[in-house]
């Protein structure tokens, strides 16, 4: 095969060679020196030519085809280019009388400024807080859960309708009904024969047919998601819809408590869980059930339950000491005898082969079944008088704790509920107003926890990092501009930027979570690169002679396109992040709408009020060093 290639490779240099010199002889001529000269020498060379004819006989159709799709795709921009053109054009016309007219009123303009600084305070004060936008995922969990002590059975055939409702619903792709909790499993203390869980899976959005056809799906998704940004966009409005209709199933069950889960992405809390701590279990299931109440009495909450319920049915026996030392019987052989015969002791093992089985020795279990047999058992065997159980203890049925939770060391009751409606910081604050009314008994206490508690630990950390990345921006710049003025105007554009920021979150209802405050720490260094610019030429300009007026027209002038491109090149590059298609959308779209609407508000604005800013301190502060120059 290498011979091969080598032969075609000389032939080919030989052929080369005939072209360049016009004629066999100086062909064969020139490849017999080569040769001489030395043949690897003249592989090496051939094998070269031959590598660039491939080159270019695969690289002229690629570049051929490259220019065609240009020429196309230039006619199909030629009018958007020439849209683009024409307002271009008479934003550039128009820019330098604005910038004249602003210097005029310089009043009025920096009293612009101020109101939009105003009403950025204002509405960060008034926006609703988030943790992290919740991920939809055309999936999610209904756990529910019938009076403690219902049958396994009983459970499965009062659930049972339900399940086939999820299934018969056209937009669910599967179902999957789990009944009960494994007892060797790692099941949650909560679960058990009255509980049960029914996984639903939605089926794919079906396609429309045609181009046009998927286009204009595209679009309507883009929409959707844009106008449900806040509530998690068209995946979340999908969601929402089956869930209601499963619910309008659930009232049928007047005892059945229900909860929505989803698949996280993030090992995130339940977005309120209300902690209430006391000693009493009596006094705590309560105080549990009282917020309980409470909570569902808030419009934005869902899926309340609390932890601090009844358990199961259980034979509770209350010894009385007094009676067993009258009958001169011990407490703990009396105890030990009832689990032995109630429970079974290992009295030996079974051996076989390599196996070992425990012999357990108790009573019968027709003669342990019922409340009366229990207290009908010899308690002393072996005496001349038999003792029942009955005579030294109360043996009763009733409902003992389901589960004991502690947090730091003290029992605590744990309410949690989901958001239907709303945002976490104003629900938090309904529910701190409303606990804040009850009267607690002494030695009982409570807090919120859940994703509140981590919304305030991480905020308090976002706030720093925005506000190092300021200080950040600002040493930087005025190390560069070797002034500590110049810089301080220029970092007038973050607030401004946050000014559009306001304005978005507000009109889209979309919270204050923390993702839009990295949106809101990425724009601390993107929109700084306009001002500087801007302020940079006006140095320049000034440094060259120019008045104050003609520097800043001039330089609004010049460095408009540029300001202009770099704005809407990276707007544009944000929009597809921003139309909210694909999975995990419910993340990048907040963060994404932050960057276009701190961009674009700070564009406009830095045009207008950073000009007059700067003439406005460079006329107080009397500085004429570059008009001196």
């Amino acid at each position: 095969m290498a011979i091969a290639v080598i032969l075609i490779a000389v032939l080919i240099d030989l052929v080369l060679r005939f072209k360049a010199r016009k004629g066999v002889g100086a062909a064969l001529g020139s490849l017999a020196l080569s040769l001489l000269a030395g043949p690897a020498l003249l592989v090496m060379e051939s094998g070269w030519r031959l590598v660039m004819w491939i080159v270019v006989a695969v690289g002229a159709p690629i570049v051929f085809l490259l220019k065609i799709f240009l020429i196309g795709l230039r006619w199909v921009l030629w009018p958007l280019l020439q849209v683009f053109d024409f307002l271009f054009g008479k934003v550039q016309a128009a820019y330098p009388k604005i910038i004249r007219g602003a210097l005029r009123n310089k009043v009025q303009v920096l009293a612009l400024a101020a109101i939009c600084l105003g009403l950025t305070v204002v509405g960060f004060m008034t926006l609703d807080t988030a943790l992290i936008p919740e991920v939809h995922q055309s999936e999610f969990d209904l756990e529910l859960a019938l009076p403690v002590g219902t049958p396994l059975e009983e459970t499965l055939r009062l659930l049972a309708p339900l399940e086939d409702v999820a299934v018969q619903d056209p937009r669910v792709e599967r179902v999957v009904l789990k009944v009960g909790a494994d007892p060797e499993g790692d099941s949650d203390p909560e679960e058990g024969e009255h509980t049960a869980r029914i996984s639903v899976m939605l089926k794919p959005e079906d396609a429309a047919g045609g181009l046009l056809g998927r286009v204009g799906s595209m679009f309507s998704r883009i929409v959707t998601s844009l106008t449900h940004a806040g509530s998690g966009g068209a995946a979340a409005l999908r969601e929402e819809e089956v869930i209601a209709d499963l619910r309008t199933h659930l009232d049928r069950f007047p005892d059945l408590q229900a909860k929505i889960t989803r698949p996280v992405l993030f090992s995130f809390r339940t977005p309120i869980e209300v902690e209430v701590e006391t000693y009493d279990l009596d006094t705590l299931r309560l105080l549990g059930e009282t917020v309980r109440s409470e909570l569902e009495g808030i419009p934005g909450l869902t899926d309340v339950k609390c932890s601090a319920r009844p358990g199961s049915p259980e034979v509770q026996i209350i010894y009385d000491r007094e009676a067993l030392v009258r009958l001169g019987l011990d407490l703990q052989s009396v105890a030990d005898l009832v689990r032995t015969k109630v429970r079974g002791s290992a009295a030996t093992e079974y051996r076989k082969r390599e196996r070992r089985i425990d012999i357990m020795v108790r009573l019968n279990e027709d003669d342990r079944t019922t409340v009366r047999q229990l207290a009908n058992m010899v308690v002393n065997p072996g005496d001349m008088v038999p003792v029942s159980l009955g005579a030294v203890a109360d043996v009763t049925i009733a409902a003992g704790p389901a589960d004991i939770r502690r947090v730091g060391q003290r029992r605590t009751a744990l309410v949690q509920a989901n958001i239907a409606g709303g945002g976490l910081g104003e629900v938090s604050d309904q529910i701190r107003s409303r606990l804040a009314d009850l009267d607690w008994p002494e030695g009982s206490d409570w807090r919120l926890a859940g994703q509140v508690q981590e919304m305030e630990r991480s905020s308090r950390s976002l706030w720093l990092a925005l506000a190092l990345s300021i200080f950040l921006v600002y040493v930087v710049m005025a190390s560069q501009f070797e002034s500590l003025l110049h810089p301080l105007l220029i970092m007038v554009t973050v607030p401004l930027a946050m000014f559009g920021v306001v304005i978005l979150l507000v009109g889209l209802s979309i919270p204050l979570s923390v993702v839009v405050f990295l949106g809101m720490i990425m724009l601390a260094g993107i929109v700084v690169n306009n001002a500087i610019v801007l302020v940079d030429y006006i140095n320049k300009l000034r440094k060259r002679g120019m008045a104050m007026e003609q520097a800043l027209v001039e330089a609004g002038s010049v460095r408009l396109r540029p300001i202009l491109m770099t704005t809407a090149t990276t707007v544009l590059g944000l929009l597809p992040m921003a139309a909210g298609l694909g999975d995990g959308a419910e993340i990048r779209t907040p963060m994404a709408l932050t960057v276009i609407a701190g961009l674009i508000s700070s564009t406009v604005l830095t045009l207008i009020v950073l000009p007059t800013l700067y003439a406005l301190v460079e006329s107080r502060a009397g500085n004429s060093s570059y008009d001196q120059e």
